[in-house]
């Protein structure tokens, strides 16, 4: 960084090491008539899903590993949802479109 007097300071080097949370698959993007939710590995999971306005739509805890959830999203309006993904110290967090 350069100031207007000419004065310049080196800023002190960090690494930045990649988070270790797997990946969270949702599909298809944007969803129709149901969602496809494959978690990342063992254990158990929390999973929740927002409207804009802050309204629960879909709350559930399940177990599984690498497993598929298909979740019915008929009766949701058009728009975009937030969902949030929790098991033990790890969060997800994922925004969600429906057509």
């Amino acid at each position: 960084q350069v100031d207007i007097d000419g004065n310049f300071s080196l800023s002190q080097v960090i690494e930045v090491t990649p988070s270790s949370i797997a990946p969270l698959w949702i599909y298809p993007q944007p969803a129709g008539d149901e969602l496809t939710l494959q978690l990342p590995n063992t254990g158990d999971f929390q999973v929740e899903i927002f409207d804009l306005n802050g309204k629960q739509v879909y709350r559930s805890d399940i177990s599984g590993e690498g497993k598929k959830i298909t979740l019915p999203t008929l009766d949701w309006a058009t728009g975009i949802y937030h969902l949030r993904m929790r098991q033990l110290d790890k969060r997800w967090a994922q925004t969600i479109i429906k057509q």
